[in-house]
């Protein structure tokens, strides 16, 4: 039944921005939901002229997309379970793999609500690809949950239906949690609820994820290795790192700059963090620069020192050319972030 109602809402979504247009009124709410008679709605039709149109080259997990030029995207309203290289909660997975089956290498449509961005620096949108609405598939089909902002609230009302109804089916992470592994690393408690094992904010918890989890430290043969010498006064402790949430932001191969971006909630030391270019077996080791949470710093193939917000490594030669490929590494040479 929930699969029927959301084929109902997104076939609203289609009429009433036509009707809106021809009536030459106010356009009537999408979704009234549940509500009392007389209240007012906060989801209204928009038109699809108000979107804005990009593709989509990197699916970084279930509810975070990375565009082309290196804009990260999160959906608007929904959370979907944590899925990185040492952190996979129940479901999570399955989150990440549908949601680069819809969008990936696709031109998709996106609609802004109140929040253009949030503290990260994402964008903040409703995404749609191919007249479907991906932010609202994602919880029909229980790979998200509903999590409402305080000021994104267009299709809230539709996304919690939704999730109700994925909820009464039992289906995705509403489903009975899976029974724990011998290794216990990856699969949800059995008593755990789903409302624990689901991501809980809609614009501010999200892990950054590659485009491919690596089962083994790869062994790369380099023809250069550069190691910093000059560093910045830590108030971090090094060695700890391989917890954090320190991803790649953006490769730039023109200007042969790479950002690395901490999306944690601590600060990071970056001593003995490595970026490897794998096309060119270049390794450079990061000094010791604190990276807090929120801020990104970056990495320059040319120049010398080192501050907060930029590191040279000095080299004299291009090693981001063509289809260059950027590996990050923590200290205890775990493969973090991948970037190509």
């Amino acid at each position: 039944m929930f699969k029927n109602r959301f084929a109902i809402f997104m076939l609203i979504a289609a009429i009433l921005p036509v009707a809106a247009a021809c009536g030459g009124g106010t356009p009537t709410p999408m979704f009234q939901g549940s509500q009392t008679p007389g209240a007012t709605s906060t989801s209204a039709a928009v038109s699809p002229s108000d979107r804005t149109k990009a593709t989509v080259v990197r699916v970084v997990d279930g509810d975070t997309v990375e565009l082309q030029g290196g804009q990260l995207v999160r959906y608007i309203g929904i959370a979907t379970p944590a899925f990185s290289p040492y952190k996979e909660d129940f479901f999570g997975r399955e989150a990440y793999e549908h949601n680069k089956q819809l969008v990936e290498g696709k031109e998709v449509e996106l609609e802004r609500d109140v929040s253009d961005t949030d503290s990260y620096g994402r964008l903040l949108r409703y995404v749609f690809v191919g007249g479907l609405f991906v932010n609202a598939d994602l919880v029909s089909q229980g790979y998200a949950k509903a999590a409402p902002s305080t000021t994104d609230l267009k299709y809230q009302e539709m996304f919690q239906a939704l999730e109700n109804e994925a909820k009464q089916a039992k289906v995705g992470l509403w489903s009975q949690q899976p029974t724990p592994s011998a290794t216990g690393t990856s699969e949800a408690s059995p008593t755990s609820t789903p409302e624990e094992t689901a991501t809980a904010t809609a614009t501010e918890e999200a892990t950054e994820t590659p485009t491919e989890t690596p089962t083994a430290t790869p062994t790369v043969t380099a023809t250069e290795t550069v190691t910093a010498t000059e560093t910045v006064t830590a108030t971090a402790t090094p060695g700890e790192a391989s917890s954090s949430e320190v991803r790649i932001g953006t490769l730039d191969k023109t200007q042969e700059v790479i950002t690395l971006v901490n999306i944690g909630t601590t600060a990071v030391d970056l001593q003995g963090w490595s970026i490897l270019s794998v096309s060119t077996g270049v390794r450079y080791t990061l000094p010791s620069v604190v990276l807090q949470p929120g801020a990104q710093v970056n990495v320059w193939t040319q120049g010398s020192g080192s501050t907060a917000t930029d590191i040279h490594m000095g080299l004299g030669q291009a090693i981001w050319t063509g289809n260059a490929r950027a590996e990050l590494y923590d200290p205890s040479g775990t493969l973090i972030d991948a970037y190509q």
